[in-house]
């Protein structure tokens, strides 16, 4: 019964996939975080200029005051300068320190909310934001998909995956869990029990390999971190059956079988998401995708693959229509729906070691089938107080997102190292500027990394702890003197992105993390 490992391993990939100090010479693009803030936050960035206020605002990402809140001027408390450490009051503000004479670091933690370092401030009034922390706890979303019609023995199976419609924003903070379920469902073929994450639903079918096999797995479960209102999408593909097998018995890469996958619509439900909810049925013949937009690769050395994926644009959520590996030079049409009025495309060049070359490999034996493996090259333990000199890194990709109607190849920001600590430094690679992408800003992450799955198919989910964000691409970031509470018996990650932004582009949002449109992103987990 391999073949179920290779139709999981199959899908599952497409879906992963469908995912400082103040004198720097080297630093790239600005000369401080508040100059970047004051081009990108737009009304609500304080104009100094305009108004007499004195206060320094913390609000949450939609703009609500964040009261209580603990902000600490500089690296370590009373320095530079003494009490200058600060509560926000009941408006979340507080006073400008009369010491705050130059560009400081500034580090914000609240209950509640991820705790943030902006790494270089200005000493004028604006506004600082924070992230609310992810829940523990996952909301489940139950439902089955329906409307595929007569599905006859015609040797293609017919699969749905079921995730959130993302938002520009939140493509930067990707998360394995919210399109790999952190829960699997039983699947029973030919007397034996399979395990696939909850939210592919696969309705009932039958199709031969030697001899008649039926599928059915109809409820689709979707997990929810924080409550809110949410487009959940089904993505209704297929792809033949007989063939894709053959392909990965005979030592293909799911690189070189991805594009046997043909995507033909799906459906949306629109939810606002409090409490665990069944009964979420979603129609897969909504929307066709019936119309195309090509895309073309640069050119780019062997050892790495590129991958591009269409989305549609509703009101700034994106759904994922079709995904297709594309080649050096070439120029490939992908699917979206003629009806779309806004579509884009996003593409990511990721090194061929981020997947196995050699799936047959890993359908030996009943062995777990581990999806962080997928996408992080293995490496040895590191002990966070110590200086960290990885010898290998974790998943480093570049991914371009843009308008579906360029004729111009896709550009990418250039590939960098892992981050590397050093005491209280964080060292980075700091990519080559180019002509057509503004550097944006540099943000490192700090995250609890949990291993999910009930059974033998593993996913993840990513806790952020600390954000550093600094304006345009930095070659360094200093960690303020505050504590940590590590576990031994976790994992974490260091994680470094660069962003940058198209010169034409527009900016989608209020925040320095709005209007992104390219990612350089490594990382390393100890």
């Amino acid at each position: 019964m391999n073949f179920i490992k290779i139709c999981l391993i199959s899908i599952l990939t497409l879906a992963t996939l469908v995912a400082c100090s103040e004198d720097k010479d080297k630093d790239k693009g600005g000369e401080g975080l508040n100059n970047v803030l004051n081009l990108t936050l737009g009304k609500k960035v304080i104009d100094d200029n305009k108004v007499k206020s004195t206060n320094l605002l913390i609000t949450d990402k939609e703009g609500v005051p964040v009261s209580g809140a603990t902000v600490l001027f500089g690296e370590d408390i009373d320095h530079p300068f003494k009490d200058n450490q600060l509560i926000t009051d009941n408006n979340g503000e507080v006073a400008l320190p009369k010491n705050w004479t130059a560009p400081l670091p500034i580090t914000i933690e609240a209950p509640g909310f991820i705790r943030i370092t902006y790494t270089r401030v200005e000493p004028v009034a604006q506004t600082l934001q924070m992230d609310k922390v992810e829940a523990k706890n996952f909301i489940e979303v139950s439902g089955v998909t329906t409307d595929y019609g007569r599905l006859r023995s015609d040797g293609f199976i017919d699969f749905s995956l079921i995730i959130p419609a993302f938002t520009q924003r939140s493509m930067i903070n990707f998360d394995l869990s919210s399109v790999i379920s952190p829960v699997n469902d039983t699947l029973s073929v030919a007397g034996k029990n399979f395990e696939l994450p909850s939210n592919i639903s696969l309705p009932r079918q039958t199709e031969s390999y030697i001899f008649p096999i039926t599928f059915e797995k109809p409820v689709y479960r979707a997990f929810i971190r924080n409550p809110g209102f949410y487009k959940l999408f089904a993505t209704h593909g297929r792809f033949p059956f007989k063939k894709v097998i053959d392909d990965f018995r005979s030592g293909k890469s799911v690189f070189e079988v991805i594009n046997k996958f043909d995507f033909n619509g799906g459906g949306q439900k629109d939810l606002q998401i409090n409490k665990n909810m069944n009964n979420q049925d979603i129609s897969i013949r909504q929307v066709a995708f019936d119309q195309t937009v090509q895309v073309q690769a640069p050119n780019f050395v062997s050892d790495l693959e590129m991958v591009s994926l269409s989305l549609v644009n509703q009101g700034g959520y994106f759904y994922p229509a079709d995904l297709k590996r594309i080649q050096p030079g070439e120029t490939r049409a992908l699917k979206y729906p003629s009806s779309a009025t806004d579509a884009y495309v996003l593409s990511a060049l990721v090194s061929k070691d981020a997947v196995p070359a050699d799936v047959s490999r890993e359908l030996e034996g009943d062995d777990e089938i581990n999806l962080m493996s997928f996408f992080t090259i293995p490496k040895p333990f590191q002990d966070i107080t110590q200086n960290i000199q990885p010898k290998t890194a974790g998943l480093s990709l570049t991914l371009a997102f843009e308008h579906a109607d360029t004729s111009q190849p896709v550009s990418f920001i250039d590939f960098v190292d892992a981050p590397v600590i050093n005491n209280n430094i964080i060292n980075l690679d700091v990519p080559q500027i180019s002509n057509e992408i503004s550097p944006m800003a540099t943000y490192v992450t700090l995250s609890e990394i949990e291993e999910l799955g009930s059974g033998k198919v593993k996913s993840e989910k990513k806790t952020r702890m600390w954000d550093f964000l600094a304006g345009g691409w930095q070659s360094q970031v200093t960690i303020p003197k505050m504590n940590v509470d590590f576990d031994a018996n976790k994992s974490y990650r260091w994680e470094v992105l660069f962003l940058g932004r198209k010169g034409n582009s527009p900016v989608s949002g209020g925040h320095l993390l709005d209007g992104i449109t390219h990612v350089s992103r490594s990382s390393f987990n100890f």
